[in-house]
């Protein structure tokens, strides 16, 4: 075989290796679809330092496909959105932005609007 021949070939199983290697781009806004039951809060007053306190009651929040909310959590507000990865706003009587993570069936939202790291945590309800 040609050495010409040979490079082309290399080359061209190169570039189809490259092409099935493709990154799966996942949608964030499934990981926070679902219904979560606040489980802690993270708060502080003044000077005291913010920790976590256990939840009372069953407080909800329901974030429906197409960015409809629900439950006990958010009465005042309709709708969400993913604003970027890491910011979720929630809107209706007026708007809230929180910061948010989703690790397995943990969702986490921090209060943008609290300088002491004001925070709650919710569990997914299977």
């Amino acid at each position: 075989m040609k050495p010409a021949v040979k490079i082309l070939l290399l080359a061209m199983l190169v570039f189809i290796s490259m092409s099935a290697c493709k990154k799966s781009v996942s949608n964030p806004t499934n990981s926070i679809v679902g219904e979560w039951k606040l489980v802690r809060t993270k708060a502080g007053i003044g000077p005291l330092a913010t920790i976590w306190t256990p939840a009372t009651g069953n407080t909800s929040a329901v974030f429906k496909v197409g960015g409809a909310i629900e439950g006990t959590m958010f009465k005042d507000y309709k709708t969400y959105t993913l604003t970027d990865s890491i910011t979720l706003t929630v809107s209706g009587a007026g708007q809230q932005n929180f910061i948010y993570r989703v690790k397995g069936d943990s969702l986490n939202l921090g209060n943008r609007a609290c300088i002491k790291g004001c925070a709650m945590q919710f569990v997914k309800v299977k």
